[in-house]
Formats: C-alpha cells, sequence, structure tokens
C-alpha cells in the first residue's frame, strides 16, 4: 500500500524547459517525470534534499512551508510558542537574540532553542547505545535521510536511532515540562524544507517557516531586527549541542560524555555522498566495516547551509565560525568551579548531567518509523525488455551505451529503466537525437538527385502557383470592371428610357401647339374679315354723313374713329398672322427634330441592350475562369504537399 507524503517541492510548469538538470542531480531520479513538456515530481517518491532547487537557473522548482499560514493564523490571534533551530546563529549572525525579540513582539508567548533538544537527543542515543547494544546507529536529524532509508533502503529501517530528532525532542520535552503551552501551536524556525514530512509522520500538526522565507518576509516589509531588542530562549541553554547544525556536531556532542566515541563515529555529509554510502551501508554492517554511530547529513554545509537557507553558496568558513563562536560562549557560561575555585570539567559535566536529568523520561523521546517501500513502485526491465528499449533509442549494439548522462540519469540503463516506467521518452537520449541526425544526413546525401528533381518540380510548381495567382488577381479585376461596366449600362438604359418618354411628351406637346397655331390663325382671319367690314361701314358712313351736312358732323367723327379702329386691327392681326405663322413653322421643325432624336434614342437603347446582354455573357465566363483558376490552384496547393509530404518521409 502506498503512502501519500506531504509536497515540498512544486514544478512551475511556465518556467521549466524541460533540460533534466534537475534529473541530473536529483539522488532518486525516478521520482522526476520527463516524459512529457516540463518535468514534473512525484512527491511519493521525492525525498526533499533540495538539489533540484538548487540546481535550476530556471527557478522552476519552488519549495513549500508554512509561512504564509503561519502568518494569517498568527493575525487570526491563535496562541503560538517558537521553535528555534540550532542554525539561526549562522544565518541571523549576531541577531539571533533580537529574533527571539521579534517573534515575541508578534505575539508568540514563549521561545525555545532547539539546541537543547540536540542536547537531548544525544543522551538518548547514548542511552539506546548502553542498554541495546546495536551494531549501527543510523543519526536521524535529517528527515531527507530518514526518507531515504525508509523508501530505498528499508533494510536499514531497523538501525535509524530509535530517538526522536532535536526539534521533536524539543516539542516533547515542552509538552512534558511545560504544561501550560502543551496546547499551543508551534512555529518552528527551521533551515530545512523537508522537516514538514517528520512533523507529519510522527503525528505533529508543526508551522515549518524556513529560514529563507523568513528573510524574505523582513526585506519585504521592511523590518530590522536590530530594532528589535535581544532576549534569550525560555528553555534551558543548551551547552556544545549548539554545533549540532555543522557536519560533525553530533559526534563533537557525543564525545563530551566520552571521548573513545569518535573512532566509532562515521562524519559524513553532502548529497553526492551520503545516498552512495548508504546503498552499501548493509553490506558493511554485514561484514563488520560500519561504525557505531553515522553522524550523517544531506546538505554539505550541514544545516547551517540547509535547503531552507539562503546560506548554500556561502563558504563553510563563514558558517561554522559563528557557530564556534556561539559553542565557546555556551560552554563558558556553563563552566563551573570546583572546590579549589578552579575551573572542573568534572563539576561542568556534572552539573550538566544534571541538567539533562531534569529534562529526560524514558520512552518519552521514543520514536518509530514506517517501511515505504511501497511507493517505490519501479519494475527494473529484464534483458529482453532492455533490449526492445535500447532499439527505440537507437541503440543496436553495447558501443552505443555511451553512458553520457546527456539524459541526467548518469547510465543508459537508468535511461532506458525511466523509459520502461513511462518517466521519460528515447526522444531525451542524446544517442537517439545524433543517430536520427546522421540516418537524416545520409538519406539526404543518398537521394540528391532525387531532391533536385524534387526542387525543380517544386520550383515549377511554385511558379505555376504564381502565375495562376497573378490571372487570379487580374480576373478579379476583369469581373470588378465588368461588373461596373454592367452598373453603368443598367443606369444608362434607364436615362435612354426617360429620355425617350421626355421625347414622346415634348412632340405631343409641340403637335398640340401647332393644333392651337392653326385654331388662332382661323380666329385672327374671321377677326381681319370683320375689320375690313368694319372699315367698308366706316366709309359708307363718312359718305352718309357728309351727305348730312352739319347733322352729320358728329356720326362723321364716330365713322372716322370706327375706320381707324378697323385699320388698326387689320394691321395688329397682319402681326399676329405672322408670329403665328413663324410659331407653325418653328413647330414643324421642333416636331422633325424631335422625330429624329426619338430615332437617336432608339438606336441607344439597342446598343445599351446589346452592351448588356454583352456584358451578362462576360461576367458568366468570367466566372467560370475564374472557378478554373480556383480549381489548377488548389491542384498545384495538393502538387506541393505532396512534394513536402515525400520530402518529409523519405
Amino acid at each position: 500500500m502506498k503512502h501519500h507524503l506531504s509536497e515540498i517541492i512544486r514544478v512551475d510548469k511556465d518556467k521549466c524547459v524541460n533540460c533534466h538538470v534537475c534529473i541530473s542531480v536529483c539522488p532518486v531520479k525516478y521520482c522526476n517525470d520527463g516524459s512529457g513538456d516540463y518535468v514534473k515530481i512525484n512527491e511519493n517518491l521525492c525525498i526533499g534534499c533540495g538539489q533540484c532547487i538548487k540546481a535550476c537557473t530556471h527557478k522552476a522548482r519552488i519549495f513549500m512551508d508554512d509561512t504564509e499560514r503561519f502568518f494569517t493564523d498568527m493575525a487570526r490571534g491563535i496562541k503560538m510558542i517558537a521553535l528555534v533551530a540550532p542554525g539561526v546563529a549562522a544565518n541571523f549572525p549576531e541577531e539571533y537574540l533580537n529574533l527571539n525579540g521579534w517573534l515575541k513582539s508578534t505575539g508568540i508567548s514563549a521561545v525555545f532553542d532547539v539546541s537543547f533538544g540536540a542536547e537531548l537527543t544525544v543522551r538518548s542515543y547514548l542511552e539506546h547505545e548502553r542498554l541495546n547494544n546495536p551494531d549501527l546507529i543510523i543519526a536521524q536529524p535529517c528527515p531527507a535521510i530518514v526518507t531515504y532509508v525508509e523508501i530505498y533502503r528499508p533494510e536499514l529501517i531497523p538501525y535509524l536511532a530509535p530517538a526522536d530528532s532535536p526539534m521533536l525532542h524539543t516539542v516533547k520535552m515542552i509538552y512534558e515540562f511545560y504544561p501550560a503551552y502543551k496546547h499551543y501551536k508551534i512555529a518552528m524556525i527551521s533551515p530545512c524544507i523537508a522537516k514538514k514530512r517528520e512533523f507529519d509522520e510522527t503525528g505533529f500538526e508543526i508551522y515549518n517557516i524556513t529560514f529563507h522565507a523568513l528573510k524574505e518576509y523582513f526585506k519585504n516589509n521592511q523590518i530590522r531586527l536590530t530594532a528589535f531588542q535581544q532576549v534569550d530562549y525560555d528553555n534551558p541553554p543548551a551547552e556544545r549541542a549548539v554545533l549540532f547544525s555543522t557536519p560533525g556536531g553530533l559526534m563533537r556532542t557525543a564525545e563530551r560524555w566520552d571521548p573513545g566515541l569518535r573512532k566509532a563515529i562515521r562524519k559524513i555529509e553532502g548529497p553526492h555522498v551520503i545516498y552512495e554510502y548508504l546503498d552499501h551501508l548493509h553490506d558493511m554492517v554485514k561484514k563488520g566495516y560500519a561504525p557505531l554511530i553515522v553522524d550523517c547529513l544531506n546538505c554539505d554545509l550541514g544545516c547551517n547551509g540547509g535547503t531552507g537557507t539562503d546560506m548554500s553558496e556561502k563558504s563553510p568558513d563563514e558558517l561554522e565560525i559563528l557557530i564556534e563562536q556561539r559553542n565557546m560562549a555556551m560552554q563558558e557560561k556553563h563552566r563551573k568551579k570546583g572546590i579549589l575555585g578552579m575551573f572542573s570539567n568534572w563539576q561542568t559535566r556534572r552539573s550538566l548531567e544534571q541538567l539533562l536529568e531534569k529534562y529526560w523520561k524514558p520512552g518519552l523521546y521514543k520514536r518509530t518509523y514506517i517501511n515505504l517501500s511501497s511507493n517505490y513502485d519501479i519494475r527494473k526491465p529484464d534483458n529482453t525488455e532492455l533490449k526492445a528499449i535500447y532499439r527505440t533509442m537507437g541503440k543496436k549494439s553495447d558501443t552505443d551505451l555511451y553512458n553520457c548522462s546527456a539524459c541526467g540519469y548518469g547510465t543508459c540503463e537508468k535511461m532506458a529503466t525511466a523509459i520502461f516506467n513511462k518517466l521519460n521518452k528515447p526522444e531525451n537520449c542524446h544517442h537517439y537525437l545524433l543517430d536520427h541526425h546522421k540516418l537524416l544526413m545520409s538519406d539526404i546525401e543518398a537521394r540528391s538527385l532525387k531532391d533536385e528533381e524534387i526542387n525543380t518540380i517544386s520550383t515549377a510548381t511554385q511558379e505555376l502557383t504564381n502565375m495562376t495567382n497573378n490571372v487570379a488577381g487580374s480576373m478579379e479585376e476583369m469581373t470588378a470592371s465588368i461588373a461596373e461596366i454592367s452598373k453603368s449600362a443598367h443606369k444608362a438604359s434607364s436615362i435612354a428610357t426617360s429620355a425617350a418618354q421626355m421625347a414622346t411628351n415634348s412632340t405631343n406637346t409641340i403637335i398640340k401647339l401647332e393644333s392651337s397655331s392653326n385654331e388662332i390663325g382661323k380666329v385672327a382671319g374671321f377677326i381681319r374679315d370683320i375689320a375690313e367690314q368694319l372699315n367698308l361701314l366706316a366709309l359708307n358712313a363718312t359718305i352718309e354723313a357728309a351727305r348730312a351736312g352739319i347733322t352729320g358732323k358728329g356720326f362723321a367723327i364716330v365713322a372716322s374713329e370706327v375706320k381707324k379702329l378697323a385699320t388698326e386691327t387689320k394691321e395688329a392681326i397682319k402681326e399676329i398672322e405672322n408670329k403665328i405663322h413663324a410659331i407653325q413653322q418653328s413647330s414643324t421643325d421642333t416636331a422633325n427634330i424631335m422625330k429624329n432624336i426619338s430615332t437617336v434614342i432608339q438606336q441607344i437603347q439597342h446598343f445599351q441592350m446589346t452592351i448588356s446582354s454583352a456584358v451578362e455573357e462576360q461576367s458568366v465566363t468570367s466566372n467560370e475562369i475564374t472557378r478554373n483558376i480556383s480549381d489548377v490552384s488548389s491542384s498545384v496547393s495538393d502538387i506541393n504537399n505532396n512534394i513536402s509530404h515525400i520530402v518529409v518521409n523519405r
């Protein structure tokens, strides 16, 4: 049955470039899945060593801790106490007591030094060695090493020290001997991202707040620790166990009680060494070569430069001198004077023993472990399966097994195992890429003549494509022109029709005018006849008036006026007749012109109908040509695609 482990490293897939450098530095390899576009992590196989975070220059791997949750809960007023790891002296040089002052200013009720828990841890180890006489004790302060043993080397579980880490010694000490804080939440100020795994496995709900995250918080919020007073820890002071964060710190603390232990302790640290060492340790136990105690840490610089710090690039000299200074100060603090007034090592040791005895209780700090080997579900391919995988990688003989490490696994067999378990793919093998490149170059060279023919065909089809595109463009312009002509022809037809109607209306008006002129001429003739009769009557009246003498004188005047009127009327009628004649002549000429205009308009309408018919026929033809050109262009495109397909598949 698989056990789910907490996620302690997260991958930002947008930043990951699938370069496999994370796999190359990973001690366990198969917790990484490089089969996709980015390298994923299987947390159930990850030991939390932090090497991938350090190696990833793309910042695609991010460690997880509880800093954000800690500040959220603290703001809610949840009661808390804090525990601070020994590496604080290297990570907050000369300010680690100011850190205690800041913690208490935020509402933390008490601050405990894990270094004192380390003193209790050494006591537990020595008690185990005295009572059980084990063949081997593997120190377990480092959770990455514990997880590695539980998953990958379960045969070593019996040799893990059956005692808690310094941190959990401190936690259990508080619950047992400081009952006022038994129900308080615990904030662990830690240099290690993997500590969360230890808390989960042992059933403690503890905030894991890394030194790195805390420094980032101070930087972002412009907090200067020197602005806070220095505050000592609330538990008894440790002596040389303040060295526990330094490689060999356990050994130096233990030899205080038994100077001969140094020869029985193996100090070993660093991910490039410790895991390979553990792989062979069980055999060394069987052969009797193993030391009594393995003082081991995952990180090269110990916990001072742990995975949760920003000190991994520092020199060990720079870090360890700070721890050493604190060690000397703490030893001085515990030094006791004997009966003669001189400092006495025996008296100092006795005082420490009495102090530790107050906080040590048999069985209180006991630790057990879980066999997590069921999480390791990686199946190793047999020889037949291995050869089949090699073939997919382009490896046809033993000479193709380069073991170049370009894939990140170190050996071709490990890469093949990853592929077999669907954790990678052949394309990520350097030999695979090189082999395919060689095959491609060989194929290109062997088919160079055909390539020239294909290039010729491709060039010809490209030219044909260009020609069809040009013709298609011209046809588009021609179709647009035809549409414009058709539009103009229809407009001309409309104008011609209107003109014909106007010409017909004008002709009818002129005919009516000519008819009216004739009627006016008849009336004028009738008036002229009347005027002549009046003139004749006026003449007769004048004669009669002359005969009448004086009596007819008045009548003679009237006759004279009538004659004058008749004469004027006759002249006016003559002028009217002349104008009517001119109008009739103009009307006749206009009627003839309008007849000619009507004839021309009829001819225009005939031509327009001919043009419209031709335009429609041309439009139909143009559309047919355009369709044919489109079919040709499609065929040329198919030819080009086929040529490309041939080139790709060669």
